[in-house]
């Protein structure tokens, strides 16, 4: 579409910082405490990748409704058991709690958290691909973002071998 790639062409120094991504290992800039929203396939994949790359970065928070993969975030990656909530707008509800907030729902629910996490103040967010299956969400997205940034990384499942980076 014509106006998405103007909006990101007209970007100038991005308060924002929004990133497509396409799964792959990447270096999470600093941030140390990453949340997931979302720890289905990807979420867990995402949260996999962070525990066999860095011994510094950890998950802090996972938001998901299903309780076997609560359970999972807790025993397998440690997260705390008071950081696991039953949906994105329970961990909302927190405030900014983390540094870098990583929204892995379905392709279908990506919308609504974002807008949420924005309104809220976060600055830092990573959305897996797509940004949304809606045009107009996508349009609106980018719209409504100063300083809109879509990077697309090498897809190759969260590569632990560092070879592959962000495009």
């Amino acid at each position: 579409d014509a106006s998405l790639r103007m909006a990101i062409r007209n970007m100038k120094n991005p308060p924002t910082t929004f990133i497509k991504y396409e799964g792959t290992s990447f270096n999470f800039f600093g941030f140390a405490s990453p949340s997931l929203l979302g720890f289905g396939g990807r979420g867990s994949s995402m949260a996999k990748a962070i525990a066999r790359n860095s011994d510094e970065i950890y998950v802090k928070a996972v938001a998901e409704p299903e309780e076997n993969r609560k359970e999972m975030a807790i025993k397998d990656y440690g997260v705390p058991a008071e950081n696991v909530f039953n949906d994105y707008e329970e961990f909302l509800s927190k405030g900014v709690i983390v540094d870098l907030l990583i929204i892995t729902t379905m392709d279908n629910y990506h919308y609504e958290p974002l807008m949420k996490a924005l309104e809220l103040g976060y600055k830092n967010i990573l959305l897996e691909k797509p940004i949304s299956p809606d045009p107009k969400e996508c349009l609106e997205i980018v719209r409504s973002i100063p300083g809109f940034v879509c990077v697309k990384g090498n897809h190759d499942e969260y590569a632990s071998n560092g070879d592959e980076g962000v495009a």
